[in-house]
C-alpha cells in the first residue's frame, strides 16, 4: 500500500504542464479456477502514485533542448516528489504521429534523456545529446547562454552580437580560455550551470536526485526502465481525416504542427518506494533503441487506434488513441493524460518605481504561486502583459526600475473573476502599481493619480469605469505621476 502523500493540492497546473497525485483505485485480479493443488501467483501492479507532464512548449521545436521556462515545471515536480516520500520515477517521452516513426522514437527518447539527465545532473547524457541532436549546437547553446546572462549585462550598449561573442563573454566570466568556440570544457560548465538554473525548488535552490531514485535504479547503463521514448505510439489527440487533409492540401505544416502540439510531451510517473522491477524484463526499449520493442506491446487493434478517422478523437474522451497496451495500463488513468485543455487568461499589471512612475521597457520576473516563472519586458507604458492559467493566485514580480541599483519586488493578485465587487476594485488598483500597506490608501493614491476622479477612498462608479478603461486599453491619457 503506497504511503499517504503529505498535504498538497491534488492537481498543479502551469502553462507548460501539469502534475498530480493519482487516486488509488481498486482493480480486480483475474484468477483461474483449478481442481488441483496449485497456486495462483499474484504480482503487485505497476500503479503510479503521482505524475508530472512537461508540454511541447518547454522544449525548442523539433529538439530535445529544454527551454528556460521549464524552471516553473521543475519547481512543481520537486513539490510533488516531496509529497510522495521516497517515490521512484520513470520518464516517458512522446512525439506526434507525423513523419517517420523511427525519427519520432529518437526525438521522444532524447527529450526523456534530457529530463533524466537534468534531474540527475548527468552532464555526460547532455553531451551525448549535443553530439547526436544538431539542434543542441548553435540553437541550444545560444538559448543557454542567453538564460545565464548576468542581470544587467544584456542592457548594455555593448551587448554581444554573435554566438561567438556570447561564448567569449561566458568563457571570460567563468575563467575559461576565451576561444569563442563551444569546446568540451565550455560545454561542461555551460550544461552544469544551465541544469542548476532550471532544476530548482520553490526556494529557487537547485535540487537533484540520485540514479537509485528511478525505477530501474540506474542498473542499466542506457537507462532501461529509468527513461524511454514512446515515439508516436501514444498520442492524446488524433486529428480527423478531414482536418489532416486540409493541412496537407494547403501545405500548412505550421498549422498541422500546432494542432499536434498536445501529443509532444514528456511524462514522469512516480511509483511507490517499495516497488521493485526486473530491469531485464522491462518491456519498453531503451531511449536509444528503435521501434521494434514498442511494436511488440501494441494493442491488436493499434492500427485502428492510430488512424485518422472521420472524427477528431481525444484520449480523455474516447480512451482509444493509445497504441501501447503497457503504457495505457500504467498511465492511462493518470490526471496527466486525462487533463482537459487548460483555461487561460491575459493579465495586465503596471509596474511603477518608488514614486509611482510607470516603468517602460524594464525586464521582470513573474513568479506565480503555482511555481511557474515567466520572464518578460514591460511595454512602452510600463505594462506587464502575459497569458497565464485562469485561476486566482498570488504573484511576485521582481524588476529593477531605471536608474535604481537594487531590484524592487511587489505582490499582485491575478484572478479570472469578473465580478466587479470591492475585492475586484482592490485587486486591480494594486495591480496597477499602487501598493501601500493599507488597501484603502492604494485606492486613494489611484484616484489622486487619475485626473477625472475624486479622491474618496471608495470604489464608486466612476472609479470602476476608470479601472475598466485601463483594463481594455481605452484610456487615452496615462496616470499622473504621484509620489507616496
Amino acid at each position: 500500500m503506497p504511503a499517504t502523500p503529505t498535504q498538497i493540492e491534488p492537481v498543479s497546473l502551469t502553462v507548460g504542464g501539469v502534475a498530480a497525485s493519482v487516486t488509488e483505485t481498486v482493480r480486480p485480479y483475474a484468477v483461474a479456477p483449478t481442481l488441483e493443488s496449485k497456486w495462483n501467483t499474484l504480482r503487485e501492479r505497476l500503479a503510479p502514485v503521482g505524475c508530472w507532464r512537461a508540454s511541447d512548449v518547454r522544449f525548442e521545436f523539433d529538439s530535445s533542448v529544454p527551454r528556460p521556462e521549464l524552471r516553473g515545471e521543475m519547481r512543481v515536480l520537486k513539490r510533488r516528489i516531496d509529497a510522495h516520500e521516497g517515490c521512484l520515477l520513470s520518464v516517458f517521452g512522446h512525439a506526434d504521429p507525423v513523419g517517420d516513426s523511427g525519427y519520432n522514437k529518437q526525438l521522444s527518447g532524447r527529450r526523456a534523456q534530457a529530463i533524466y539527465g537534468l534531474v540527475t545532473r548527468r552532464v555526460d547524457l547532455w553531451e551525448e545529446l549535443y553530439s547526436s541532436d544538431p539542434s543542441w549546437k548553435d540553437r541550444g547553446v545560444g538559448v543557454m547562454l542567453v538564460a545565464l546572462e548576468p542581470a544587467g549585462d544584456d542592457d548594455s550598449a555593448e551587448e554581444p552580437a554573435t554566438l561567438k561573442d556570447q561564448l567569449k563573454a561566458f568563457q571570460q566570466r567563468q575563467g575559461l580560455s576565451p576561444s569563442g568556440q563551444a569546446d568540451a570544457p565550455t560545454r561542461k560548465k555551460l550544461f552544469q550551470m544551465y541544469m542548476d538554473l532550471l532544476c530548482v525548488g520553490a526556494d529557487d535552490k537547485p535540487w537533484t536526485l540520485a540514479a537509485d531514485r528511478f525505477l530501474g535504479r540506474g542498473a542499466d547503463s542506457k537507462g532501461k526502465a529509468d527513461y524511454q521514448g514512446c515515439g508516436e505510439f501514444n498520442p492524446i489527440l488524433m486529428l480527423s481525416a478531414s482536418e489532416l487533409q486540409k493541412f496537407e492540401q494547403s501545405g500548412d505544416k505550421a498549422g498541422r504542427n500546432a494542432a499536434n502540439a498536445p501529443n509532444r510531451r514528456v511524462l514522469i510517473l512516480l511509483f511507490p518506494k517499495e516497488l521493485e522491477v526486473d530491469v531485464a524484463k522491462w518491456p519498453c526499449p531503451r531511449a536509444s533503441e528503435g521501434t521494434s520493442g514498442c511494436q511488440k506491446r501494441l494493442w491488436s487493434d493499434s492500427s485502428k487506434r492510430l488512424s485518422n478517422t472521420s472524427q477528431r478523437r481525444e484520449y480523455k474522451d474516447t480512451r482509444d488513441t493509445f497504441g501501447c497496451r503497457f503504457y495505457e495500463r500504467i498511465a492511462g488513468l493518470t490526471p496527466c493524460e486525462l487533463q482537459k485543455p487548460i483555461p487561460m487568461m491575459v493579465i495586465r499589471i503596471q509596474l511603477h518605481d518608488y514614486c509611482y512612475k510607470p516603468c517602460p521597457g524594464v525586464k521582470y520576473r513573474l513568479l506565480l504561486e503555482s511555481g511557474e516563472e515567466i520572464k518578460g519586458v514591460t511595454d512602452g507604458e510600463g505594462w506587464l502583459v502575459q497569458r497565464v492559467i485562469s485561476r486566482e493566485q498570488r504573484a511576485r514580480i521582481v524588476y529593477r526600475p531605471e536608474g535604481e541599483e537594487a531590484d524592487l519586488e511587489s505582490i499582485a493578485i491575478v484572478s479570472a473573476s469578473k465580478a466587479e465587487d470591492d475585492a475586484w476594485v482592490d485587486r486591480h488598483v494594486q495591480n496597477f502599481g499602487f501598493r501601500p500597506e493599507k488597501v484603502k490608501d492604494a485606492l486613494v493614491l489611484f484616484q489622486a493619480a487619475h485626473k477625472d476622479l475624486k479622491v474618496t477612498g471608495e470604489g464608486d462608479d466612476q472609479t470602476r469605469k476608470a479601472i475598466r478603461d485601463i483594463m481594455t486599453g481605452s484610456m487615452t491619457e496615462p496616470l499622473e505621476n504621484h509620489s507616496a
